[in-house]
């Protein structure tokens, strides 16, 4: 039911950059859209990898980038440190820039002491005020797919 919910949300909140969106906040809408699309792509990432290399334990941002499951933009816009990952010789330029106005926080916690492994993406605005924003509202997903939003000034942090 979850996973239905999160669907039917992102579709929605995509739909808004479609219809209806005013040239002054358009903008705004895209980013928002395109933060969305890359939680969504760090799910679908952290499940490859823990179902494959993972063998259960979800993969940090320079694990994701070097398996080249991410990109070096999206590595760079989580704050991964420069480097070349060796299989499509993609590059993370490692100044923590944003991607389309956001900028994401990755957070992983291992299997132990009987605690099952888990992970949670955290996206905020790299602006969250004033004319210049770029995001009126951060947005998280976790390992069960659940997408939460707050308010645009939250802090990053893990639903675990």
């Amino acid at each position: 039911m979850v996973k239905i919910v999160t669907i039917l949300l992102a579709m929605v909140m995509m739909a808004g950059s479609v219809f209806g969106a005013d040239n002054k906040g358009s903008q705004v809408t895209e980013n928002e859209t395109k933060a969305l699309n890359a939680l969504l792509l760090f799910h679908s990432v952290e499940l490859t990898y823990q179902a494959r290399e993972g063998k259960g334990s979800f993969a940090d941002i320079e694990t994701m980038f070097k398996l080249a499951y991410i990109d070096g933009e999206l590595s760079n816009a989580t704050g991964c440190p420069a480097m070349v990952e060796a299989i499509y010789n993609n590059r993370c330029a490692g100044d923590g820039a944003a991607l389309h106005g956001y900028k994401f926080k990755v957070f992983v916690q291992s299997a132990e002491g009987g605690k099952p492994a888990r992970f949670t993406v955290f996206a905020y605005p790299s602006v969250a005020s004033g004319d210049g924003k770029t995001g009126e509202r951060c947005f998280s997903i976790d390992d069960t797919g659940e997408i939460r939003i707050f308010a645009a000034t939250a802090q990053p942090r893990a639903s675990f």
